[in-house]
């Protein structure tokens, strides 16, 4: 096509846009570009060496066209994906980039490569015109120093064993761990990483070696559903036990997993833990200033009949001098904000004056008020958290341990501690 035939294909173009009245942006031709860095997510360095980086739409696999993996190279860790097709914002195509580095956690994103039209009226056309976005990923390492991880699996106070303890890589929850940062770093997608398994032994223990984990790294623990034979040559068959997210190398290394029998609806559902309480029941004397107290359940829960219907009461506790605390409660309801979906509590307090430092003693304590927690499987079925006609147990182990009952739980107490004694 000679140029004057271009410009007259062209000419007919808009003449045939504007005949329809219109007065927006015709774009023909765009791309994207995707370029950033890859780095360790707790040190921040810089990565190369056997890195390696996909772009993956349908039968589509694309290399980067430019990274740099040379330990020497001032560089090294840029990559760069170039000539992407861009995508308008009527559209919702979705790609993958993958990142897979010997000793690191895998790393999936979905990403899509769109720029917006704002009106579907064309009158002016841009040919060839090129995007850019920045995205850095931060993979999370696999192996020390992350610690090993031991699950205690129990019924009733007994060891569990041949029970199976997976670990879910919630990778979507690492994005604001160390050193990475919000703004141009690619999210991690929850449900590419693979689960890790371990069996209990004959003590009901499973342990998961640190050089499995990834630093860092976020876990859901789950243990499947299990027949227990007691050593009378009873059965009973447990429920699946859903329980909170770990991050490995920060939360106990050492966790109790209490299972319930299946067959007692009102035992499937406990709470795992209490901030304010030790894994045997008893307090565990820890000084929290906001008074924000985090319970975690068994499984997901809602707040029924609104969030804001728990109770706190303050005790200001006393100055050095002997007079009253200076804390003052802004209000005497406090709201129940649930997280990690809906398996984390968190109340909190709010002061018109916080606690002093040189005050002593004070505490706040928390009441069931007028909210009822509603576990999601078991909707029908309403528990108070603090004591009560239907009170939430606190899984706390073996009887006898602490203030544990027989059947291996204990109620949760509100009392949270402002300031040392």
């Amino acid at each position: 096509m000679n140029g004057i035939t271009k410009r007259l294909a062209m000419a007919g173009l808009l003449i045939a846009v504007s005949c329809s009245g219109s007065n927006g942006i015709l774009t023909l031709g765009q791309t994207y570009t995707l370029q950033g860095i890859v780095a360790d997510a707790v040190s921040g360095a810089r990565l190369g060496g056997d890195l390696k980086l996909f772009l993956v739409q349908g039968p589509e696999i694309r290399g980067p066209s430019r990274m740099i993996t040379g330990a020497s190279d001032p560089l090294l860790g840029e990559y760069a994906f170039t000539g992407i097709p861009a995508n308008l914002d009527r559209t919702n195509s979705v790609w993958k980039v993958v990142a897979i580095r010997t000793g690191y956690q895998r790393f999936e994103s979905e990403i899509s490569f769109t720029f917006s039209t704002v009106d579907e009226n064309v009158t002016d056309v841009i040919v060839n015109q090129a995007y850019s976005k920045i995205g850095n990923i931060y993979l999370f390492p696999i192996g020390v120093p992350a610690p090993d991880y031991a699950f205690t699996v129990t019924y009733q106070g007994k060891p569990v064993p041949t029970a199976t303890v997976q670990l879910d890589p919630i990778t979507a929850s690492n994005s604001t761990t160390f050193v990475q940062t919000t703004g141009n770093a690619l999210p991690n997608n929850t449900g590419y990483a693979q689960a890790l398994t371990q069996a209990t032994d004959a003590t009901g223990k499973a342990t998961f070696a640190g050089t499995t984990l990834a630093i860092g790294a976020a876990y859901k623990i789950t243990v499947l559903p299990v027949a227990f034979k007691d050593t009378s040559g009873a059965t009973t068959q447990l429920a699946r036990f859903t329980g909170a997210t770990i991050v490995a190398g920060i939360d106990n290394v050492f966790q109790l997993i209490p299972m319930a029998d299946l067959s007692v609806s009102t035992n499937v559902f406990f709470a795992t833990s209490a901030s304010n309480l030790l894994t045997n029941g008893s307090p565990s004397n820890q000084v929290t200033p906001n008074g924000a107290l985090v319970i975690n359940f068994s499984s997901p829960v809602s707040i029924s009949p609104g969030a804001n219907g728990f109770s706190v009461t303050l005790n200001a506790g006393t100055t050095n001098a002997g007079g009253p605390g200076a804390a003052v409660l802004a209000s005497a309801n406090v709201p129940g904000v649930l997280s990690n979906g809906g398996t984390t509590l968190t109340l909190t307090p709010t002061f018109t004056t916080p606690p002093a430092a040189t005050d002593h003693g004070a505490t706040v304590t928390f009441g069931n008020g007028t909210a009822l927690i509603v576990p999601t499987d078991f909707p029908a079925q309403g528990f108070t958290l603090f004591g009560g006609g239907n009170p939430v147990k606190l899984a706390c182990g073996p009887a006898g341990a602490g203030v544990c009952a027989a059947d291996g739980t204990t109620n949760i107490t509100g009392t949270v501690n402002l300031t040392g004694p």
